[in-house]
């Protein structure tokens, strides 16, 4: 009978203690102004020695979620490169697939949050306002504490024209 209690209750922490093993990171991905649900999701990660490893996360929305031991290696060794990759399905009438690969820097990995806007520049809302990036259908901008970045426009948008009307 102890020994049915003993894996009853290995039973019931095991997914507590596999938990643990993941670190969330505060991240928001919108896709033209909409948190949409990813997939095939991974960061490429090229260390400095010129290993490449790839590393699976998840992407819940507001959160990325890597398990501590890749979280460690991105952290503590020295990294040359770093990608976030992951696609996005449109349904509309047709279902439209796209793929995008987004550089980071390491040090956002530890912020407070990070918010990432991807616009996709073939979209008739986005294709006069946003330049794509080379070879690229799309562009990006990120916000986190006290830094961010500003992609240069073509023109404003609607909210942009909206805040900078003077009185």
């Amino acid at each position: 009978m102890k020994t049915i209690k003993r894996i009853f209750v290995i039973v019931l922490f095991l997914p507590i203690m596999m938990f643990s093993q993941d670190k969330k990171l505060n991240w928001t991905i919108l896709i033209d102004n909409k948190i949409e649900t990813l997939s095939n999701t991974y960061l490429m990660v090229e260390y400095g020695d010129m290993k490449r490893d790839t590393i699976s996360i998840s992407v819940i929305p507001g959160e990325i979620v890597i398990y501590s031991k890749d979280y460690n290696s991105i952290t503590e060794y020295d990294i040359k490169e770093l990608i976030l990759k992951f696609e996005y399905a449109e349904v509309c009438k047709d279902i439209t697939y796209h793929s995008y690969e987004i550089p980071i820097n390491k040090a956002w990995i530890n912020k407070p949050y990070f918010v990432l806007y991807i616009y996709n520049t073939d979209k008739k809302e986005n294709k006069n306002i946003y330049i794509p990036l080379p070879n690229k259908t799309y562009n990006y901008d990120y916000r986190f504490p006290n830094s961010g970045s500003r992609i240069i426009q073509k023109s404003l948008t609607k909210e942009q024209k909206r805040c900078n009307i003077e009185d």
